[in-house]
């Protein structure tokens, strides 16, 4: 029986427009694992990367386009120049210094 491959649990066509944004955030998650595992290699692991890259960006349009509906609907409802409190870490904030420099917060921007 043939080996499966870790890009084989969700082909790019799958990824597509018909996955709701939780499901196509939860394949990112699991690219992201698999990749940060180290278990697969250089080729399954630039596969991955790129859909990664390509589940990023359909997930960032629908935010957008969620987010311009919602400022159809109520103008008030999202301040887009906000300058809330929390709307920017303080520049004493020690938060992004605990982050580690390889963490998944980056790897698909």
């Amino acid at each position: 029986m043939a080996k499966k491959k870790a890009t084989d649990s969700l082909s790019p066509e799958k990824a597509s427009s018909k996955k709701t944004l939780e499901e196509l955030i939860s394949r990112l998650e699991e690219i992201s694992r698999l990749i940060q595992d180290g278990d697969i290699g250089l080729e399954d692991s630039i596969e991955l990367y790129d859909e990664g890259k390509r589940i990023a960006k359909e997930c960032s349009e629908r935010l957008t386009a969620a987010q311009q509906k919602l400022q159809l609907i109520d103008p008030n409802l999202i301040d887009t120049n906000s300058s809330a409190p929390d709307a920017a870490p303080d520049k004493d904030d020690d938060f992004n210094d605990t982050l580690p420099n390889n963490s998944a917060n980056g790897l698909f921007a």
